[in-house]
């Protein structure tokens, strides 16, 4: 009985001693062995964190495979890796897997699959990711055709540093939606990846908040009480102020609120049935 316990009491201090695997140790060792190119070693520490769902690992891991550090690429374990850190949130993972799902690059095209997962990279400010649903969206390919939802993420890469986008932006502003011109008029504006050309924006942000669009009708309103693009004019400032705050737009109230305190109350009045008019003619126009 006595020998019996002893023996069980061994065991458990054996299974007790078991060293415990400490992922952020392990993975900062691979990380080391992977920087003095020991990519069997590297894979020896990574792959138990990563089956443990360690998405850094598992990204690591695809990168050893697809690359070819082995010497040759293996597509198939490496796909299955970044498929697993993409999963568990791994931004840049999402983006690749997006990439290869657009391009069938190791994967069947598949622009459903391509769609949501660059839409969550996209939306943790990915620029690559961006870039592609935009071309998505202008497309129509795997989400909605929306050459709207296309500029906002064309705008989105150009200010997270994307040169294509910024081209592309421009581009589709030619095609008139009131959303493409806007922010490629901030792109002017603010000299994202162009030069800067206030008179150039005014134009360009006026085409969107003629299509109705409270953020270029908020943005005139400050062009023209500004006198930044135009020449300086509180009537039209408070008008466009007060389509903005029609639509909702955050902060156009009191912005027309501001424009109010420097006119006269006939100004006032001349502005509100400007803005009257101009919504008449637009509702008569979309009918």
């Amino acid at each position: 009985m006595i020998r019996t316990i002893l023996i069980a009491t061994v065991l458990t201090v054996s299974a007790c001693s078991k060293p415990v695997i400490d992922p952020a140790v392990q993975y900062k060792q691979a990380v080391e062995a992977f920087g003095q190119a020991d990519y069997t070693q590297s894979i020896k520490l990574l792959e138990p964190i990563a089956e443990k769902d360690h998405a850094e690992a598992q990204y690591l891991l695809a990168d050893i495979y697809l690359t070819g550090k082995l010497g040759a690429v293996d597509d198939v374990t490496g796909v299955n890796w970044l498929t697993k850190a993409a999963q568990n949130g791994h931004v840049r993972a999402a983006s690749m897997m997006g990439v290869r799902y657009f391009n069938g690059d190791g994967v069947e095209v598949d622009h459903d699959k391509a769609a949501i997962l660059l839409k969550a990279a996209a939306e943790a400010k990915n620029a690559k990711a961006q870039l592609l649903m935009g071309f998505l969206h202008f497309h129509g390919k795997g989400v909605e055709q929306s050459d709207d939802i296309a500029s906002r993420y064309y705008y989105a890469a150009a200010n997270n540093g994307e040169a294509a986008a910024v081209e592309r932006l421009i581009k589709l502003s030619e095609r008139g939606s009131a959303e493409a011109l806007t922010y490629a008029g901030l792109l002017y504006k603010d000299g994202i990846g162009v030069g800067t050309d206030a008179p150039k924006a005014a134009q360009l942000v006026l085409g969107g908040a003629e299509k109705n669009f409270g953020l270029a009708q908020y943005m005139i309103s400050h062009a023209y009480g500004s006198g930044q693009g135009f020449e300086q004019d509180y009537l039209k400032a408070h008008m466009w102020a007060n389509l903005a705050a029609a639509n909702e737009h955050e902060g156009a109230t009191k912005r027309r609120d501001v424009w109010s305190q420097l006119m006269t109350p006939e100004q006032i009045a001349d502005a509100q049935d400007m803005a009257r008019e101009w919504t008449a003619k637009f509702e008569a126009a979309q009918e």
